[in-house]
């Protein structure tokens, strides 16, 4: 509510901007949210360890109900709650991934015993768990093909993406939030990767980037498990989606790089246990999978050079084609070359 309040075509910026005694002067000309707003919603923040930006979490998790209750969770049977623009392209790239998140629901859970299974070499499991993941993999690739087909190009362009632009860096203030009081919120991490950088006792100057597909756990989960080592840009871009991921959602990536990290990756795993009697089933599958990953990200990658055309920034703020192609080239680096007479890296 508080983001399409601030982001509506039709809200007066100078009045909702306007400067009173002591307010600075990006307060003044920018982006402002009376206390009214502000406040309720910088609570609600604070108790989901979440910025004062619209997220992917709320886009894409919690924004959702079913046409028929008794039909299907798919696309065709999804429509959002609540829009900002009411067009079919808005619902349409949203309800994609919302179905995507359903679709790994039952294969997440797993990821959470990998290292037990990779403690005490359970490589018949492994290969299960890892053609599980592939099938997922293949769904998201064939759920993400209807973006091109329900996304008008035009609509989100020129209507839609300037919403998703969130408050950076220009930051938005808000009214009624102390500097003091955001900033101690920031500080204890209260409000994830959102930065204070103003105000004064009336209110808070607040920057946050704006939602992104890298803000959902599925694919760090997934790079985390397969053991995709990203270079510095993405390893960067990664870090900072945690921050913009409910609070209980980031604890859980972060516990899962913790346990992976107490046992050898899976991909070191795969090499090493090649020659036993499970190995070469567990090599083609770790293939397979990762194989399944890259073409989910290359066909990201099309799409959203398809949309983005006329820009170089993405919706979370980054450089995509840069970002998207380092991390593309980064997982199919990870495959071990199983049963392709490729060497093994």
């Amino acid at each position: 509510l508080a983001h399409s309040y601030v982001h509506g075509p039709h809200v007066p910026w100078n009045l909702l901007g306007a400067a009173s005694d002591g307010q600075d002067e990006r307060a003044a000309t920018g982006r402002a949210l009376p206390p009214q707003l502000a406040r309720p919603w910088f609570r609600v923040c604070r108790r989901l360890g979440m910025p004062p930006v619209l997220t992917a979490g709320a886009t894409d998790l919690w924004n959702w109900r079913l046409r028929d209750p008794r039909g299907a969770f798919a696309p065709s049977n999804l429509e959002l709650i609540t829009t900002m623009t009411g067009t079919p392209s808005e619902t349409n790239f949203h309800v994609v991934p919302c179905a995507m998140q359903a679709a790994a629901a039952r294969v997440v859970p797993k990821l959470f015993l990998a290292d037990t299974l990779l403690r005490d070499c359970r490589d018949a499991q492994l290969t299960r768990l890892l053609r599980e993941l592939t099938d997922v993999l293949i769904t998201f690739r064939r759920l993400f093909a209807e973006v091109g087909r329900g996304v008008d190009r035009d609509v989100f362009y020129d209507v839609y993406r300037p919403l998703l632009d969130g408050f950076h860096p220009e930051g938005i203030a808000l009214r009624g939030v102390s500097l003091e009081e955001a900033t101690n919120a920031a500080t204890s991490g209260e409000l994830g990767a959102a930065e204070v950088v103003g105000g004064d006792t009336a209110f808070a100057l607040v920057r946050s980037k704006g939602p992104s597909a890298g803000q959902s756990t599925m694919i760090l989960l997934i790079d985390s498990f397969l053991g995709v080592r990203h270079d510095n840009l993405g390893c960067a871009f990664q870090e900072d989606m945690l921050g913009y991921m409910p609070e209980p959602h980031r604890r859980m990536v972060l516990s899962a790089h913790h346990r992976f990290k107490r046992v050898p990756s899976l991909r070191e795993h795969v090499r090493m246990r090649q020659s036993s009697r499970d190995g070469p089933a567990l090599a083609g599958a770790f293939d397979e999978c990762v194989a399944a990953l890259g073409e989910f990200r290359r066909a990201h990658l099309a799409l959203v050079s398809s949309y983005l055309t006329r820009t170089k920034t993405g919706t979370g703020a980054s450089t995509w084609r840069t970002l998207l192609q380092a991390t593309l080239d980064r997982t199919r680096a990870a495959a071990i070359g199983a049963g392709t007479g490729a060497p093994a890296a």
